[in-house]
């Protein structure tokens, strides 16, 4: 009996490890790949610095996906031809249960995103459970924005020029924007420099 002990919970980490479920998120895109720009990775947002934790956190591992697409990526803005704007967005939209019939959520996120541009926002949703009892359901919502924009060569070039631009959503049950960046960003690797013609659903197992 002891010798099947740890057959048991051997199989059991495999039987949930196996199970976890993957995240599922909207990428919008558009552009051209501009492989031959130097990219210094900076805030969108700004309320953001350069050396916040978070930030700092996030640019590492999106100049680690960078790199690994062949994009030039430089901590010095002076060797930089193109800058990516790296913004994000998290709110909470809560519905209220009341046993089985339909229900009417309303959320409100404190937020910062976008370039040049901060806020709260809000979220309405109608749900129809499962089951019956009541309480609060929260759901977690994340956006995340990419913007390559070239500088300025010399003084007869226009001031930018947009290179390409993503914008990756996801809906989550957990409140971890941390955990969930590495497989949006894993997510986002084929359309970056790309045209998605639009949103579209993309599936991808989490990090």
């Amino acid at each position: 009996m002891s010798r099947c002990l740890p057959l048991f919970f051997a199989l059991c980490f495999l039987l949930v490890s196996g199970c976890a479920r993957p995240l599922v998120l909207t990428v919008d895109s558009m552009g051209t790949p501009g492989q031959d720009a130097r990219y210094v990775i900076l805030p969108g947002m700004d309320s953001v610095r350069g050396d916040d934790l978070f930030f700092v956190e996030y640019k590492r591992q999106l100049a680690q996906l960078l790199g690994s697409m062949g994009y030039q990526v430089t901590e010095n803005e002076a060797d930089a031809t193109a800058v990516v704007l790296l913004s994000w967005q998290t709110a909470v939209e809560t519905t209220t249960v009341h046993g089985g019939g339909p229900v009417v959520g309303m959320g409100m996120g404190s937020s910062s995103g976008g370039y040049h541009r901060s806020g709260p926002f809000f979220g309405l949703g109608v749900g129809f459970p499962l089951g019956g009892g009541s309480g609060p359901s929260r759901t977690y919502r994340y956006q995340i924005t990419l913007d390559a924009v070239s500088f300025a060569l010399d003084a007869d070039s226009p001031a930018s020029k947009s290179l390409w631009k993503v914008i990756l959503a996801a809906a989550d049950d957990e409140n971890n924007l941390r955990a969930a960046f590495p497989a949006m960003l894993e997510a986002a690797k084929p359309y970056i420099g790309a045209d998605s013609h639009g949103p579209i659903s993309v599936s991808v197992a989490r990090k």
